[in-house]
């Protein structure tokens, strides 16, 4: 769950406890998350680079090829 932000970096925290404790576990954890208000709304940063969705012509040319033989496969 998260803990709070060091360097701008999410922090986060884990309840870990024995079998049959997830009760108290989710306790904790609740009374942690209302005291410590650590979550954030998430923040996007704008697209980079273009705004279409056409492949780039290195990428279009090797979506393209087909291979002219088959595999040589050897070791067998």
């Amino acid at each position: 769950m998260p803990a709070g932000h060091a360097f701008g970096l999410p922090l986060g925290i884990t309840f870990m406890g024995s079998a049959w404790s997830e009760p108290r576990l989710i306790g904790l954890a609740s009374g942690f998350e209302a005291v410590t208000q650590a979550r954030r709304k998430p923040t996007f940063r704008e697209t980079v680079g273009s705004t279409t969705n056409e492949m780039s012509p290195l990428v279009a040319s090797r979506a393209l090829r087909r291979p002219t033989r088959a595999p040589v496969v050897t070791g067998l």
